[in-house]
């Protein structure tokens, strides 16, 4: 998902301080979001180079 999206920024901005704050624990999160009347499952990836929070939108 392009970071450009409002609800994507929004569930970045809502999840970063968590996967940031523990080195320890798994970099990712995986959150359910309903995004144009249609449920999806979004990915959130810290990645520890820079520091980028990047979201992927979950294939199944």
């Amino acid at each position: 998902m392009p970071e450009t999206l409002n609800l994507a920024t929004d569930v970045i901005h809502a999840v970063a301080p968590d996967l940031m704050s523990d080195l320890g624990q798994s970099p990712h999160i995986s959150l359910g979001v309903q995004y144009s009347d249609i449920e999806q499952r979004w990915v959130v990836v810290y990645t520890f180079n820079g520091g980028i929070l990047n979201l992927h939108p979950n294939k199944r």
